[in-house]
């Protein structure tokens, strides 16, 4: 994207990428009581999470899978 987009303005790193993570760490801590109800220690599980890119770069998450095909 970097190369592609922004003619030289654009810079995923420092543009895209800390939005993701926020967004990424919102849902996270929106669910945490929920995540491992049974307290189960030792385990982890793997989400994945779909985010979209608008003309505008804004960082848009379009859903959170508890079971990401790997």
């Amino acid at each position: 994207m970097d190369s592609t987009y922004g003619e030289g303005k654009f810079n995923f790193a420092d543009m895209i990428y800390p939005k993701m993570k926020g967004i990424a760490l919102d849902a996270v801590k929106a669910t945490y009581l929920q995540l491992d109800p049974n307290n189960t220690e030792h385990n982890f599980e793997i989400f994945g999470l779909d985010f979209m890119i608008d003309a505008n770069y804004n960082v848009w998450l379009i859903e959170v899978n508890t079971n990401p095909c790997l």
